[in-house]
């Protein structure tokens, strides 16, 4: 139809709307005047699709101004606003909205620009280890779910599972990350144990949805058994859990430890797709590998000519991402990313590099275009 779409922030919980709401085929959702009574009904019609016609046969009432943010505002939004739900450690009546909301601000940003919120994950310096996980997975599970025509609902639901999947050891995750030494024994049973008490601790504050909570229940159980805290297999994991799986062990193994440096994601998607246990679903592992490629936005590469580039999208071919380089091939800094073809030879990828050796200072906006 013609229209301009509704995007989040457009429009609020509580507040009468503006202008008549229809879908993408023009079919009246809402009338003027109507009131959204709660972020979960505000998000599920985001999702549908809501759209304002830009042509009326009467005035419009005067609309507020609404301002566009980037990717990595509304990420970086987010990123403040779970650290603050995550502060709260008694019941909140609140979180099933609140949680809700977030994840509709994360589907925001990966549909305005999924190469740019995906290459956001690797730019995580000084952020809480929890916290920024729990992000990355949600977009890792909005990925995936794009590829298999998930329902909204159902997306916005997983996405939900992958932000308070750890919901009940958050503390012990911020210790973990500076840990050197094995973990204790109290340790252990935390980790063994925090599906079930984090699943207690979202149906104490209200969660009900049963893909959500079963989500959480199972993001550690493996189809072959050998996962917990259940040991679950094959059909007794629900889909939703499987790509939850998924999306934690990718971001888990990207993620720079204090103890370990990050694995590539070549690295870090290879052993996913090629493991010979049958632990996980290869058909949702290969769906990640088609959507991020072989080298994921955000990543360092080596040319062969010697220069240091960056992966800004996603190229048609798995293995030809668009690249920027960075620096010439003596480490000097170019005064701005240079695109490169690197199809061609002297422009062809040599090797990944992790953050700390590609030692590369990255202005995102300029990268990604949103100056």
């Amino acid at each position: 139809m013609k229209g301009n779409r509704i995007m989040p922030g457009d429009i609020l919980v509580g507040k009468p709307l503006l202008w008549d709401v229809f879908d993408h085929h023009g079919a009246l959702l809402l009338k003027e005047g109507s009131v959204i009574g709660s972020e979960f009904q505000l998000n599920t019609l985001l999702n549908r699709g809501m759209y304002v016609h830009t042509t009326l046969d009467r005035a419009e009432p005067e609309a507020p101004v609404v301002i566009r943010k980037s990717p990595f505002e509304i990420i970086d939004d987010v990123y403040s606003r779970l650290c603050d739900l995550f502060e709260k450690t008694g019941v909140n009546p609140k979180l099933t909205d609140t949680v809700v909301k977030l994840c509709g601000m994360l589907q925001s940003a990966c549909d305005r620009d999924t190469n740019a919120a995906l290459g956001m994950m690797f730019f995580c310096r000084d952020c809480r280890y929890p916290v920024m996980h729990s992000i990355q997975t949600a977009l890792i599970c909005k990925v995936i779910t794009d590829s298999l025509s998930s329902s909204p609902e159902d997306q916005l639901m997983t996405m939900a599972a992958a932000l308070t999947m750890n919901i009940s050891m958050i503390s012990l995750q911020d210790k973990l990350y500076y840990q050197k030494a094995p973990l204790n024994d109290m340790q252990k049973l935390q980790i063994s144990n925090h599906p079930e008490r984090s699943v207690s601790y979202l149906e104490k504050c209200g969660v009900s949805d049963a893909v959500w909570l079963k989500a959480v229940a199972q993001h550690h159980e493996l189809l072959n058994g050998s996962g917990y805290p259940k040991g679950l297999k094959d059909s007794g994991i629900s889909w939703n859990a499987r790509i939850l799986t998924i999306g934690d062990m990718y971001c888990a193994k990207i993620s720079n430890r204090d103890y370990r440096s990050p694995v590539l994601p070549t690295a870090a998607l290879r052993d996913l797709f090629m493991r010979t246990d049958n632990s996980l679903d290869k058909n949702i592992s290969q769906m990640l590998i088609k959507k991020l490629g072989m080298y994921p936005p955000g990543h360092f590469v080596e040319l062969q000519n010697g220069e240091i580039a960056i992966v800004t999208h996603v190229g048609k071919d798995v293995r030809f991402p668009m690249i920027s380089s960075l620096t010439n091939s003596s480490g000097v800094p170019f005064m701005k990313p240079m695109p490169r073809d690197c199809t061609r030879e002297q422009y062809a990828i040599k090797k990944g590099l992790p953050i700390a050796e590609a030692a590369v200072e990255v202005n995102r906006c300029q990268l990604w275009g949103y100056m």
